[in-house]
């Protein structure tokens, strides 16, 4: 498999990514691309997530992130939180980057 990170269209490639293993196809996948694709690309990555290791029950636990972000100057980015043995987010929060390539530090 070929990738630049990007899935624009199509079959999500988690939903590929199960098939093949339920099938016990092996997948290789090799990542290419550049980080400086141009003014006009898009890219959203979370750089850093940091929290404590532990949380006692009913206590609330603090995550904070760091998000890289080129292409949407100006416009609030939804971030959500998922958590293993969960399928809605268990938390979610609203992100503005500015204009140009920036990180973006959110806590939720």
């Amino acid at each position: 498999m070929l990738s630049d990170g990007a899935n624009n269209t199509g079959t999500p490639p988690l939903a590929v990514a199960q098939r093949m293993r339920s099938l016990q196809v092996p997948v290789v996948a090799v990542g290419f691309g550049s980080e400086s694709a141009g003014e006009a690309s898009k890219d959203l990555a979370v750089r850093d997530l940091d929290c404590a290791p532990t949380v006692f029950v009913k206590n609330e636990l603090q995550v904070r992130g760091t998000l890289r972000v080129r292409g949407f100057p100006n416009q609030p980015l939804d971030v959500e939180l998922y958590a293993e043995g969960h399928t809605a987010p268990v938390a979610h929060t609203q992100v503005k980057a500015s204009e140009g390539p920036r990180l973006c530090r959110s806590r939720i």
